[in-house]
């Protein structure tokens, strides 16, 4: 897919943003690592379904990574919203 696709459009303070593939890319979302029987179990927590399982710790940055943009590409493509990543606060 066309990693310069947009949509999913947001309004913030009256200003008209439109989420793009490199935008959503480059947040910092969390990514929780669960050892998993001699593999890891990856996920992104703040994005449903956004996972994979790796055999090899060297795997599991490309893998979330391409995971992660899949997600956004499918995400971006049905007008699904995008959660923003969480701050990390207490609320």
């Amino acid at each position: 897919m066309d990693s310069r696709f947009r949509g999913n459009d947001s309004v913030s303070e009256g200003v008209e943003m439109v989420k793009t593939v490199e935008y959503t890319m480059s947040l910092p979302y969390t990514m929780e690592i669960i050892p998993d029987g001699g593999a890891w179990f990856v996920q992104i927590k703040e994005l449903p379904g956004c996972m994979t399982e790796v055999d090899e710790w060297e795997e599991v940055l490309p893998m979330i990574e391409d995971a992660r943009r899949l997600w956004i590409e499918a995400a971006l493509a049905h007008d699904h919203p995008i959660p923003e990543p969480s701050t990390g606060k207490a609320t």
